[in-house]
């Protein structure tokens, strides 16, 4: 999984601190690009010719909760745009209510993690992303 970059998009300084406490935890090195709000991920994601651009391959890992944006309408940006739509995304919350479930269900999200279970959650996935591309080898 080193070759895969991780964005995180989060704005509180403690979730950061624990996701990225997680990856060492788990020994896992990939490099984590920090955007504390949708439109510095979007600025990441989309300026590709700039130095603060983000390069594929990489998984994007979005908070539900933002203060400008909600994670579940960053994934229909995403989703919507022609170079961003099959990019992997999964939302990280401590609290999924339905609507954003469904919301992100049908925007065909990756998955959810819990924040209460951030560690677990990460290994999980990221050893299924893995295996995947093992197999797709």
């Amino acid at each position: 999984m080193r070759d895969f970059k991780l964005l995180l998009i989060e704005h509180d300084a403690f979730d950061t601190m624990c996701f990225k406490r997680a990856l060492i935890n788990l020994g896992l090195n990939n490099d984590v690009i920090i955007a504390g709000s949708a439109s510095q991920a979007v600025t990441l994601l989309l300026n590709q010719n700039t130095q603060e651009s983000l390069e594929r391959p990489y998984i994007i890992f979005c908070d539900v909760d933002m203060p400008e944006s909600n994670g579940v309408d960053f994934l229909s940006f995403v989703r919507a745009n022609s170079l961003l739509k099959n990019t992997i995304f999964y939302l990280c919350s401590s609290s999924f209510r339905r609507e954003d479930i469904a919301r992100a269900r049908f925007n065909k999200v990756s998955g959810f993690i819990n924040k209460f279970q951030l560690e677990r959650g990460l290994s999980v996935t990221l050893k299924h992303l893995n295996m995947s591309r093992r197999l797709a080898a």
